[in-house]
């Protein structure tokens, strides 16, 4: 299995315009060999003139053929038929660039090498690199009672070789005489893993799988894009989906633009959209309004390739855009919402299909906000004063969103949770701690659990702490995972079930500030988690209560994949498997089975790459979802 970890670094500038140096100094600043390695393109106004684009253009093509010197002295007449302010420079490194890779002490790593850095988010991505696929089949006598018949059963011993790579950092950074930039960083490792896989027709009897426990070892990290801007923006998410990360920015003096681009997981660079642009805009907001806030989610793993775009805008409207990975067309969700001013975070529902937002509002109010067709509130709290973040996170009928509560005497990081879809919520302290605590990110899958990483006071120092809990069971002590003077906000991520690690593995990213604005760099850390085996069910009792088809997992998959459904009662099932263009491939089940958590393992070995569907029917129900086949 191939998991990719992404980390967004996202820095707000406080350098102020006039201080700034024009854009290209980047270029001029750059040596002989970085000018050489350098990819350019020129990003201009969004009203700018046919004069002026032809010009930007020019230089770039100048700059990308070897013309170096032509393409720098070009820059002044740029400046002379556009605003200077609005120029941006995006450049990619033809072979990307190797940086030292420093490590804090004995166990965390540092990502990349930039400072300066104010907010991180954390992301993975279930990927395959098969590097060695043996199949092995062996033949047993074995006796069934069924009209008195002896079979002969073929048991398939598969093992998978596959190899680990590709971590990614995006760094929003201050100074550097720009005001403005974010670099992209591919953190890349080598990892075996062999998964051993036993098979009689299509039910599993066995499964074991180990890892290597150099599971962060050996990290080569590279430099591979920088974006930068002749103006300070104000907001910047991201999100993955299948095989890109997406990246939301608002742009302009005005601030009133909000734009995405894409980059590839496996390669690492800027790729372009169908209609051959490297960037689309979302939406435009009217002067004097401007883009305040933007976050992103995906069903990433979900299989119905969407992307939602939301952002907070200075008058208080809370905006939300969906497309497909496309990103042709975006169509505006009305949320109705004119009150939002900050903290805003956003998280697809896996297993509902819902899209759920959380924010602080103008009257400093925690607002839980749900999306399933129609956009409703579904939680308030009471006033959380001036709080600066929230986290949401959701799977089922499970949501949790948490927060800084600084209505007291000391800040608290406050939990608001439903177990049955938004009906009802409890709340509470994050782990019960009289520390001083704040800042805390939060991640929640099927089987896993909720997991939130947040900062705490010691000795007026910011420290690092870790909690977890296993659907509506109290939230496991909590765990320190780094002493270090800590900046803001962490990010936290469910990375995978490694047995050689312990079990299931949870991941951090966060800023250590030496005390000095200009040195903050993002450090990476891991630890397990205790509790059930991945894909155990987490309510205490075992039989469900809704009958559940579950995304496969991994997803997208080479050769094999997990398919997980549940049963509210005895049935007749048939799980078939579908392709493209709605031909059936396979059929995996097609009995009756009694109530409970079922799985199934489809062995897609002899398949092509391809977008599949799978199905599951019952006397009285159906449920499809999609799922990637990449070898």
């Amino acid at each position: 299995m191939k998991n990719f970890v992404i980390t967004i670094a996202m820095v707000l500038s406080i350098v102020s315009l006039a201080m700034a140096q024009p854009v290209w100094n980047i270029l001029e600043q750059m040596t002989p060999s970085e000018r050489a390695n350098a990819l350019i393109e020129i990003s201009l106004e969004k009203d700018a003139n046919t004069y002026a684009l032809q010009m930007a253009h020019d230089i770039s093509e100048l700059w990308n053929n070897g013309n170096i010197d032509e393409a720098l002295s070009l820059f002044p007449q740029l400046e002379g038929l556009t605003d200077a302010r609005e120029i941006a420079i995006g450049y990619a490194w033809r072979t990307p660039v190797v940086n030292p890779q420093y490590r804090w002490e004995t166990d965390d790593w540092q990502v990349g090498v930039r400072d300066s850095i104010a907010m991180v988010s954390l992301f993975k991505s279930d990927y395959y690199d098969s590097t060695d696929v043996t199949d092995i089949t062996i033949a047993i006598d074995t006796t069934v009672t069924d009209s008195s018949e002896t079979v002969d059963t073929l048991i398939t011993i598969h093992r998978d070789m596959t190899v680990l790579v590709n971590y990614f950092s995006v760094f929003f950074i201050e100074g550097d005489g720009i005001v403005n930039r974010w670099a992209i960083y591919k953190e890349t490792n080598t990892k075996s893993s062999v998964i051993d896989s036993f098979f009689s027709g299509n039910y599993v009897y066995d499964s074991t799988a180990t890892e290597s426990v150099d599971f962060f070892d050996d990290i080569i990290s590279t430099e591979v894009y920088n974006w930068v801007a002749g103006y300070p923006f104000n907001a910047v998410g991201a999100a993955l989906l299948d095989e890109f990360l997406y990246v939301g920015y608002s742009r302009g003096t005005d601030q009133s633009v909000a734009n995405i681009r894409r980059f590839g997981i496996e390669a690492g660079g800027s790729v372009k959209f169908p209609d051959s642009s490297s960037f689309i805009q979302v939406c435009n907001v009217d002067s004097p309004d401007s883009i305040k806030e933007i976050a992103l989610a995906t069903d990433h793993n979900y299989g119905d390739n969407a992307i939602y775009y939301t952002a907070i805008t200075t008058s208080g409207n809370l905006l939300c855009y969906t497309s497909d990975t496309s990103c042709a067309s975006w169509t505006e969700i009305a949320t109705g919402v004119t009150n939002a001013d900050r903290a805003l975070d956003v998280a697809y529902d896996g297993g509902s299909g819902d899209l759920w937002a959380s924010y602080i509002d103008t009257g400093n109010l925690l607002q839980i906000d749900n999306y399933d067709g129609v956009w409703a509130n579904s939680q308030n709290d009471a006033a959380v004063s001036s709080a600066l973040y929230t986290s949401i996170a959701a799977y089922g009928d499970t949501i949790t969103c948490v927060y800084d509560d600084s209505t007291g005497t000391v800040n608290h990081v406050q939990y608001q949770a439903s177990f049955d879809g938004g009906s009802s919520w409890t709340n509470g302290d994050l782990d019960g701690n009289t520390d001083v605590s704040r800042s805390a990110d939060i991640v929640g899958y099927s089987g896993v659990g909720f997991g939130a990483a947040y900062n705490y006071t010691v000795d007026d120092t910011l420290n690092g702490r870790y909690t977890w809990r296993n659907d509506s069971n109290p939230w496991s002590s909590s765990e320190t995972y780094t002493t270090h003077s800590h900046y803001y906000k962490p990010a936290f991520e469910y990375l995978g079930n490694y047995e050689d690690l312990g079990g299931r593995v949870f991941g951090v990213v966060y800023i250590m500030d030496s005390g000095t604005s200009d040195v903050r760099t993002a450090y990476f850390d891991y630890d397990t988690i205790p509790g059930p085996p991945l894909w155990v069910d987490d309510k205490t009792n075992n039989l469900p209560d809704a009958f559940t088809l579950m995304q496969n997992y991994p997803n997208p998959f080479n050769a094999s994949t997990i398919i997980k459904y549940s049963l509210t009662e005895p049935t007749n099932i048939k799980i078939d498997v579908f392709d493209i263009l709605g031909r059936k491939v396979a059929t995996l089940i097609d009995e009756y089975q009694p109530a409970g958590i079922k799985q199934i393992v489809w062995n897609a070995s002899e398949k092509s790459s391809g977008v599949y569907f799978y199905q599951l029917k019952t006397d009285d129900k159906s449920e499809t979802k999609r799922m990637l086949l990449l070898k």
